[in-house]
């Protein structure tokens, strides 16, 4: 009977450890996520570039844990079946990237107002037209 308890007693322990640990775990990952994209929507604004790191495509694990959604999936897609001449695959990747993170941001919860959540959404929007318009001039300079 003694054994029993000690083992239960163990278990009981073991399983709040775990789940403690993953609490801890999720926590630290969301805080960094969330840092990450808020520095990178900082730094797009403030240089007019994609950061480095965005010049390396991600993992689809990391696509998948930072929340990357497909929501321009369908616009993509029209944009090919319609044989519009498309940017290089870097440029596509980079617009892709910005576009996950205004996506990222418009549903993201940690705002103070909406005033806020929308004049940044407007410069993010603005900053993916010019760099679209950046990748379309590149194109027609390599064709002359």
């Amino acid at each position: 009977m003694l054994y029993l308890l000690v083992a239960i007693l163990i278990i009981a322990v073991s399983m709040a450890l775990v789940a403690k640990f993953m609490m801890w775990l999720v926590d630290k990952t969301t805080a960094i996520t969330l840092t990450q994209r808020f520095q990178d929507a900082e730094y797009i604004l403030t240089y007019h570039q994609a950061p480095s790191h965005w010049s390396k495509p991600r993992s689809p694990f990391v696509r998948f844990m930072q929340g990357a959604n497909m929501g321009n999936f369908m616009v993509r897609l029209r944009h090919a079946l319609a044989g519009e001449v498309g940017t290089s695959q870097s440029q596509q990747r980079l617009l892709t990237r910005l576009d996950d993170l205004i996506d990222f941001f418009e549903s993201c919860p940690f705002f103070e107002d909406e005033g806020s959540r929308d004049l940044m959404l407007d410069q993010l929007w603005d900053e993916r037209d010019q760099w679209e318009e950046q990748g379309e001039q590149r194109l027609e300079e390599s064709n002359l």
